[in-house]
């Protein structure tokens, strides 16, 4: 007969591409967020430090800088040297 296959005969596959691809992506994920995990336990480390001070002063001066600005503006503003825009 015409189309009946043997007893056990495979007639079909599965694919499992799609799955092991995610589930390597996963992995990686998890290995990524274990060793950041790994690092915050350790803390910071000492040019980290530095880093993070370095770009404080740099927002305070600018901080200053802007507000140098405004009082400059405001004054100006009603010695109605300037106008509101």
């Amino acid at each position: 007969m015409k189309g009946l296959r043997e007893k056990g005969a495979v007639i079909a596959r599965l694919s499992d591409r799609d799955y092991t691809a995610e589930l390597r992506k996963t992995s990686a994920e998890i290995e990524a967020k274990q060793a950041q995990l790994k690092l915050l336990k350790l803390g910071a480390r000492k040019e980290e430090i530095e880093l993070a001070r370095t770009q404080v002063a740099k927002a305070e001066e600018l901080a200053r800088f802007a507000d140098g600005y405004q009082v400059r503006d405001k004054l100006q503003y009603e010695q109605r040297l300037i106008s509101m825009s």
